[in-house]
């Protein structure tokens, strides 16, 4: 996984902050290849309530951009459909 520790921490955190302590969190992408260089931060979060995951989604992705020095992408499962991408974000992703 090519975060550093601190980096993982404040990705946990501010998930927590705007998702609930009980969200879980994946990096998926280049981000879990130590074999890529550079790359965004790829994530995906389940959140402990999907209540207006809209605007949390926006708050929490400008509080990851401001803190981290990658552009970040974030896919929030708002429990209202399943895309591929949740399975593969949890099947080749590592959770955080």
């Amino acid at each position: 996984m090519r975060l550093k520790p601190e980096q993982t921490q404040f990705i946990k955190s501010t998930i927590a902050r705007h998702f609930g302590e009980g969200a879980r969190v994946w990096l998926f992408g280049s981000r879990v290849n130590e074999a890529k260089r550079g790359g965004d931060v790829d994530l995906y979060v389940q959140p402990e309530d999907a209540a207006d995951c809209f605007h949390r989604r926006i708050r929490c992705l400008g509080a990851l951009v401001e803190g981290l020095p990658y552009p970040v992408d974030l896919v929030v499962d708002d429990g209202t459909r399943e895309l591929p991408i949740y399975r593969i974000a949890q099947l080749e992703g590592v959770r955080l």
